[in-house]
This record gives C-alpha cells, structure tokens and sequence, in this order.
C-alpha cells in the first residue's frame, strides 16, 4: 500500500510540475510568485488542490493571455496577494471558494479597473462568505438568465401579488426562510446587494422573477464580475 501511495504521489507531482511549466512559459511574469509555492504543495496532501488551481488558471488566461497588464502583475504588492490567495485556496475546502478566489486573481491580471488594495478587499470580502453567499450573489447578478437555466422556476409572473420572499422560496426551495435572511443580510451589510431584507415579505404586484433585478450594489456588481466571470 506504501508503494502504492508513493507511485500515486509521485504522478500527481509529475503532472502538477508539468502545468507549472507550461503555465509559466505562456506567463512568464508567473513564474516567481508561483516557484515560491512549489516546496510547500508538491510535497504534501494539498497538491492535488493546487494542481487544480495552476490548471484553472492556465484555462482562465487561455484566451485573454495578450490582454494581461504586466506593469500590474510584476509589482512586488501583486506577488504578495497572489501568494496569499494561492494558499488561501490550497487550504479551502469549497469548491465555489476555490474558483471564486482563483477568479480575483486571473480577471485582476487583465483588468485595468483594480488597485491591489481593492484586490484586497475583495479577498477579504470573500474569506467571511460560504457556498451560499456565492449562489445569492450569482442570481442577483443576472435573475432572468439564472431563472431561465433553472427552468423559469419564477417565470415573468402573472399572478396577482408577490413578494420577495416567495420567489427566494422558488429558486431555492431547499433553504429554510432563515437561512435566506441571514445571507442576504451579510450581503448588505457588506454593501453588496439591497432592498432584499428590508422588503423580504412587502407584497407587490406580481412581476415575477423581475422583482430581483437591479439588487446589486455598485460594489457589488464589481465584485461579481472579479468572482463569477
């Protein structure tokens, strides 16, 4: 079984050691904050995790890899967030956290729209979240596309009156009220999204899944664009 584990161990650095090369031939200026990483996550139970993370981002920059703003990426301050964020992502056990905080770095190499301190925040802002606060988020951002791919669970409306609260029990009928409310408030108190809980049962005319548009805050819009795109 020893042998076994060894074999095992030994391929996944193989692979892992392989997508690093590649990777940091297509982005050279990579190459310093990730050899730093090397020693800790080739030798332990979290390569896989990191494997997965140089892989993700060897897709995310596939085609945006002339668009990486290089002035940005080579400061000293960019490689002391992308090692940060590397381990944070080595050590997270959600996936959606994972991607969430891979995507912070990859879209911040080809924005020109970002300082390393709002890169910071966002990072911040994502290390108080769970799985549920990236699925709020997700459908506020676009409601009628995530309705639409979710089988119009809501749908335009119709009816005669609605209210928040009934169409979150729709789009997500396995959560409990409370569970909503208290995501959704961590979400305006982080000054991401609005209007959900002040208004969660005010009835309106029903307008259906509509009723969630424009929910997002500036900030939050922003930020949705750095984690989901």
């Amino acid at each position: 079984m020893e042998n076994t584990n060894e074999l095992v161990e030994s391929n996944v650095k193989t692979i892992g050691e392989s997508v690093l090369k590649a990777l940091i031939s297509a982005v050279p200026v990579l190459g310093g904050p990730l050899s730093s990483l090397l020693g800790d996550y080739f030798s332990g139970r979290k390569e896989r995790r990191f494997i997965e993370f140089l892989e993700g981002i060897s897709k995310d920059l596939e085609n945006s890899r002339d668009l990486i703003n290089e002035e940005f990426v080579s400061k000293e301050d960019f490689y002391d967030i992308f090692e940060l964020t590397a381990r944070k992502i080595v050590l997270t056990r959600q996936e959606e956290k994972r991607e969430a905080y891979r995507k912070i770095l990859t879209n911040s190499m080809t924005s020109k729209d970002i300082s390393y301190d709002e890169m910071e925040e966002f990072i911040s802002l994502l290390d108080g979240m769970r799985p549920e606060h990236i699925l709020l988020l997700k459908i506020l951002k676009d409601p009628l596309k995530y309705d639409e791919e979710n089988g119009n669970l809501v749908g335009k409306g119709g009816g005669f009156s609605t209210s928040i609260s009934q169409i979150m029990n729709k789009l997500l009928p396995n959560w409990d009220e409370t569970s909503i409310i208290d995501v959704a408030a961590k979400l305006e108190n982080d000054r991401l999204i609005k209007d959900i809980t002040r208004n969660y049962k005010t009835m309106m005319t029903d307008q259906g899944i509509n009723h969630l548009r424009n929910r997002l805050t500036d900030k939050g819009k922003k930020f949705c664009i750095f984690i989901l795109e």
